[in-house]
């Protein structure tokens, strides 16, 4: 991994020579060998990054794909890109690749598969996930992409976007000898299932419904990483986990409640890591449902019913496990208002607002996905807290995949859902899910997503967003409960889990080694 100190104005405001990066930390300085075992809760649906929108789908894939870039609130930390160039009218990034990169099939990385990959994200048939679908496109207009040389591509907007530059080096790349030249990748079952990857480990199995087991990558560009082998067990029950970690079959096992922290804590043999997730997690008001679509007032009286304080420690734990959600923006991300004032708990109110805006005395959903840790608790205490002015919600649990197609349809069956969003970085970056065809419902709030992404003043970017943040809470279809750390325990001779960055979990397994 390569660091480069930058100010977050020389990226908005264009200025150029984003370049030199520090030295890397090589892997050879740890001891190496050992295995490290990872639980998760569901299985992949393909080793294409592109194909995964679920948590654990990036938390298997992160080893087994690199980024272009990742573009901190402090610094810029270099991956497949060896640099990029942001033009003075903000409308080109030019992006340098590192030279003597390989596929894990042996087959170069370069320009052309940066092409290719671009292209998959525009077309709108390939299945991409959300997280990339605005790289290929500014304001329904699509970009331009031109190789310069083999290692080197210009991006062309159509219309400045503050937010860009950031996005792209999230980008994972696809290898063009593999899935090209069709860009409808979500058909490509065989090369969706070859595993060839860019990162410093490589597939060596995948047994469905069961584990994927990567090896070392022995001619990763940044060195070789110190452990040998990597496997991510499926285990859909925690229970099951905590059994598989004593009985020496686990390594590290993410854990979410006070009680696992302090039995941990008093054993020798393992170690707790912890820390913020970069998540908000939240309760959504279906702008679809018939009992709050055109009802400010119903709204607002869940809002005011909801004894955050309450949900947080009751359904997570102390801080040690969670903070109380305010803002849609999060702890982690840029400019997020330090001085946003959320709407208090205020129980008289919200009966008050119930008797007026008929909600009184009526039955509601709420649904949960199965699969999120503390989302079920969370859902029992919002249930009975809404009880106490007379509204009777009906609580249902969803498996993942289910959950997701019914919380975002347009069903005027679901009145309320618990979901949560990564929030890290450049908030540009969540205006897809803040999108009026998708939960938002208010086109003010689409005005300044817009006007925020135009605005190439940082000073005033950074007012547009604060603004933003006042809306979004006025329209009362997101409410922000949780900032959820990410608290993990491990066998007490790995170590590293502390100092590698979270994109959720590791973003450079070159840090994890393990020590007798």
């Amino acid at each position: 991994m390569k660091l480069k100190k930058i100010s977050l104005i020389s990226v908005l405001v264009f200025l150029v020579s984003i370049i030199l990066p520090s030295s890397p930390i090589f892997a050879e300085e740890h001891p190496m060998g050992g295995t490290m075992t990872y639980a998760v809760t569901t299985d992949l649906k393909a080793l294409n990054r592109h194909l995964e929108g679920y948590k654990d789908g990036h938390i298997i894939l992160q080893p087994l794909f690199d980024r272009l870039y990742y573009v901190d609130t402090d610094e810029t930390r270099y991956y497949l890109a060896e640099s990029y160039d942001i033009s003075e009218d903000g409308l080109e990034i030019t992006v340098k690749l590192r030279d003597n990169m390989k596929w894990h099939d042996g087959e170069p990385i370069n320009a052309d598969d940066l092409i290719y990959t671009l292209k998959v994200v525009q077309d709108p048939k390939s299945g991409t996930t959300t997280e990339y679908l605005g790289l290929g496109e500014v304001n329904g207009k699509p970009v331009s992409v031109e190789k310069i040389d083999d290692l080197t591509v210009k991006v062309t907007l159509p219309e400045y976007n503050s937010a860009y530059a950031n996005q792209l080096g999230f980008l994972t790349l696809l290898p063009e000898h593999i899935y090209g030249p069709e860009t409808n990748i979500k058909d490509n079952v065989e090369a969706n299932n070859s595993g060839i990857g860019s990162g410093e480990y490589k597939l060596k199995e995948w047994k469905k419904g069961e584990s994927v087991v990567y090896e070392r990558n022995e001619d990763y560009y940044l060195g070789k990483a110190p452990l040998d082998t990597l496997v991510f067990k499926i285990m859909p029950e925690k229970n099951t986990q905590e059994v598989a970690l004593a009985n020496g079959d686990l390594s590290v096992v993410e854990i979410t409640t006070d009680q696992q922290i302090d039995k941990y804590a008093a054993d020798d043999s393992k170690t707790i890591y912890s820390f913020p997730e970069g998540r908000v997690n939240y309760l959504g008001i279906s702008k679809y449902s018939t009992k709050f679509a055109d009802n400010d007032d119903a709204r607002k009286a869940i809002v005011y019913a909801l004894n955050k304080e309450e949900i947080v420690r009751g359904a997570y734990g102390s801080e040690q496990v969670a903070q109380v959600g305010d803002s849609t923006f999060g702890p982690k991300t840029m400019y997020r208002n330090e001085e946003f004032e959320d709407y208090p708990f205020d129980l008289e109110k919200a009966k008050e607002l119930a008797e007026k805006s008929g909600l009184a005395g009526q039955k509601i959903s709420l649904i949960y996905n199965n699969d999120r840790a503390n989302q079920k608790e969370s859902a029992v205490i919002i249930q009975q807290q809404l009880a106490q002015i007379g509204i009777t919600c009906d609580v249902q649990g969803i498996d993942a995949s289910g959950f997701f197609e019914k919380a975002f349809s347009d069903s005027p069956d679901v009145d309320l859902y618990l979901n949560g969003y990564p929030a890290a970085g450049d908030p540009g970056m969540l205006g897809f899910m803040f999108n009026i065809k998708n939960i938002n419902k208010s086109e003010k709030q689409e005005e300044l997503w817009k006007q925020a992404l135009d605005e190439k003043d940082e000073s005033k970017r950074k007012e547009v967003y604060k603004e933003l943040q006042d809306v979004i809470k006025e329209d009362t279809t997101m409410i922000p409960i949780a900032y959820p750390n990410y608290v993990m325990v491990a066998d007490k001779g790995f170590k590293g889990l502390d100092v590698s960055k979270t994109i959720p979990v590791f973003e450079d397994y070159m840090q994890l080694y393990y020590e007798k």
